[in-house]
């Protein structure tokens, strides 16, 4: 079974503060063009007069990272030896505006609660169980036997410093395991592995309920208690953890790839609208759910830099698992 980085949102480098295309190392070294007017003998450079020249620019990098600045080179031996300046470092593309700036959460700047375990590195030790009540909302019409308590996991760095806002990784499960969120998921904590532990990462545990036993609820379309789960989770770990609203992530396996693709889906872009069909339907200007958090990756252009948008599924939530 494969992991599934969020199908609609892209994917995210577990080891930067990063999201989108990689963006090429953008600083050329200064090129060694120094004219000089001294002897080759004279590897320090004589009396001659020539200067080392300066680094190309960096290109622009389609959703790219800052590129690492060019290594500085000597003139020519009998020039001046003056250093070449070096290449400047690449600004991001233009589908890269969420990368260049932290959102930081309502949660920043608290202390970590008091019950929340302590994170060993490399290990699951630290995932500490949370809960919240959903209400049987639906992106239809409301369900009450979906209505109920939701369990969940969070785990935080070993060295988590509640100024620093980090970006938000949820991973899924697969079926057949109930109250195993933090057992049953991905380790991409583990650096061993090529995660990373700079990362506030939430397991997901499937409900109780009978919606689709065992799993999560990814056969229900807009009728799915997914949609509100999201809503719940999230306003409580922005404001309890301190989070980058402008880096959240989900990611799965099985039954949990497939809620990576609906929230991918659903909640890609902001501010909201985009809208999918439900609301649309419905007369809604806005998502239902999460109408200010977005879902991020690197599948789609941009073609308004304030926006960073998930293409929409023409088939309007018809997720089944397999």
């Amino acid at each position: 079974m494969a992991l599934l980085f969020a199908a609609c949102g892209g994917s995210v480098d577990l080891r930067t503060d990063t999201a989108g295309h990689g963006g090429s190392l953008s600083g050329v070294a200064g090129k060694a063009s120094g004219a000089g007017a001294g002897t080759p003998s004279e590897v320090n450079g004589g009396n001659g007069s020539g200067e080392g020249g300066k680094g190309q620019a960096g290109r622009v990098a389609q959703a790219g990272r800052p590129g690492q600045a060019g290594d500085p080179a000597l003139g020519a031996i009998g020039g001046a030896a003056q250093e070449a300046q070096a290449g400047q470092p690449s600004s991001g593309g233009a589908d890269a505006t969420f990368a260049l700036s932290v959102l930081k959460s309502s949660g920043c700047g608290k202390e970590l609660p008091m019950q929340q375990v302590p994170s060993i590195p490399g290990s699951r030790t630290g995932y500490t169980e949370w809960h919240v009540t959903q209400t049987g909302a639906t992106l239809g019409a409301d369900e009450p036997s979906l209505a109920g308590d939701r369990q969940f996991f969070v785990r935080v760095p070993f060295d988590y410093d509640p100024l620093r806002a980090y970006r938000v990784v949820y991973i899924g499960q697969g079926c057949g395991t109930q109250h195993a969120g933090k057992t049953n998921t991905y380790p991409l904590f583990s650096e061993a592995q090529g995660g990373s532990e700079q990362a506030v990462y939430v397991g997901l545990s499937v409900p109780d309920n009978a919606a689709n036993p065992g799993c999560y609820d990814n056969n229900n379309g807009p009728e799915s208690q997914e949609w509100e789960a999201f809503d719940l989770i999230h306003t409580f770990v922005e404001k309890t953890y301190c989070v980058d609203n402008n880096r959240i992530y989900v990611a799965g396996y099985s039954t949990g790839a497939w809620v990576a693709n609906m929230w991918g889906c659903y909640f890609a872009g902001t501010p909201s609208p985009p809208l999918d069909e439900p609301d649309v339907s419905a007369g809604r200007m806005q998502r239902k759910f999460a109408p200010h958090w977005a879902i991020r990756g690197h599948c789609c252009q941009a073609t308004n830099p304030s926006r960073v948008t998930a293409p929409r599924r023409a088939s309007g939530f018809t997720t089944r698992r397999t």
